[in-house]
Order: structure tokens, then C-alpha cells, then sequence
């Protein structure tokens, strides 16, 4: 996940993906591992994965905006925004395909957020 505020593009911080991570509820680490083992994913997929589901529950719940979903370096990315602090972040897609509203879904519950 990247992070950048103020209107300036995303830069990378990976202290804010571990303080992201950190804060996710602890329910979250074996939903993502069991997603990633059910999609055969490899282990080092599964923190970017957690990182785009937990932006997306964000965004369901009203607490994140998308703003933008595209290619980016050549991978598949999404960019959201705290409306609040105009703090961007930016997550790589993982193309979780018909799963990913389920997975988001679960996301958003295990971390006690409602839609929004």
C-alpha cells in the first residue's frame, strides 16, 4: 500500500502498511491466509491482499473514496482516499475476480466496520 496527501501523488511508506496492519483486527490474519490458500496465492501475496481488502471495506463502509483503479507499473492498482485528511493510498489489485465482494464483505465485518 502506498500513501501520499495533499493532492501529491502516492509515495511508498511501508511503515504505514505495518501500522495498517497492526491495527487490523486480529480476526482479519487468519481470513486473509485462508483466502489466499482457497485462491492458491502465495504467503507473500497475502499482506498486499489484506492491505486491498482492508482499503475496500474502508471504501464500503463509507470511510474511504475510490478514486481511481487502473494499471500502474504494470500491475493492477487501486487508489482511495480519506475524504477527511485527503491522505491518499494507494494498494495493488490482487483480481480476487467473483470472490472479491464476499472477501470484502468479511473484511469489512471482522474489523466492525458497516456499510456505509
Amino acid at each position: 500500500m502506498r500513501r501520499g496527501g495533499g493532492g501529491a501523488p502516492p509515495r511508498a511508506i511501508s511503515r504505514g502498511l505495518a501500522r495498517l496492519i497492526d491495527d487490523l483486527n486480529a480476526r482479519t490474519a487468519p481470513l486473509v491466509e485462508r483466502w489466499a490458500a482457497e485462491l492458491g496465492r502465495e504467503p507473500s501475496e497475502v499482506q498486499a491482499m489484506c492491505a486491498y481488502l482492508a482499503a475496500m471495506a474502508g471504501v464500503r463502509a463509507g470511510l474511504l473514496r475510490q478514486v481511481w483503479r487502473g494499471v500502474r507499473r504494470g500491475r493492477g492498482a487501486v487508489i482511495v482516499v480519506n475524504p477527511r485528511t485527503e491522505t491518499f493510498f494507494e494498494a495493488v489489485d490482487p483480481h480476487l475476480g467473483p470472490e472479491e465482494e464476499r472477501m470484502v464483505a468479511e473484511m469489512a465485518a471482522a474489523l466492525g466496520l458497516a456499510e456505509g
